[in-house]
């Protein structure tokens, strides 16, 4: 199932990922400015995929299980 921005950023949220920059740990990677753009480039494709218009481009479907 898709997910949207929203609920991407949320769960993201909850998260503690052991992310360093710079020598210095970055305790919200929601806000700090060198992962904020990636942050933010991610949900704009969950954003797309959930477009009518953008939809089968920006979907993957993954192959049935044998």
């Amino acid at each position: 199932m898709i997910t949207t921005p929203q609920a991407y950023k949320e769960r993201l949220s909850k998260l503690r990922p052991g992310v360093h920059i710079g020598g210095g740990r970055v305790e919200d990677i929601l806000d700090h400015p060198e992962t904020r753009t990636l942050v933010e480039a991610n949900a704009k494709v969950y954003e797309l995929a959930l477009a009518p218009e953008y939809e089968e481009i920006m979907t993957a479907v993954s192959p049935p299980r044998k």
